[in-house]
């Protein structure tokens, strides 16, 4: 189910990625259309519309992003359980669910 969380949002990561970097060419063709004379796009709001979906895009991509580290982080400090199959984390002694006595992982 994790991994399947991981492929979801790295999806999402992606798509926002390309809308950033879509909203961002087309304010560069804009802007070189205005003559590099950012009051000279008509109409002036397309251009402030095309900053801000770029911004907003590309801070929903950074959470993603942070997003999948963590869960690849908690992972990588987890195991299962050998006697019920729980997941533990890596410096417990035993298994909070059954109480067995965990082997340390080397």
């Amino acid at each position: 189910m994790q991994n399947r969380k991981v492929k979801v949002y790295t999806v999402c990561a992606w798509i926002l990625g390309v809308i950033c970097l879509a909203a961002v060419a087309a304010w560069l063709v804009l802007f070189f259309v205005a003559g590099c004379n950012l009051f000279a796009i008509r109409p002036i709001w397309l251009g402030f519309l095309l900053i801000t979906v770029a911004g907003l895009s590309m801070a929903a991509a950074c959470v993603f992003v942070y997003v999948i580290m963590l869960a690849r982080e908690r992972d990588r400090n987890t195991f299962l359980c050998p006697a019920c199959g729980e997941v533990c984390e890596v410096g417990n002694r035993f298994c909070a669910h059954c109480g067995e006595a965990l082997q340390e992982i080397e």
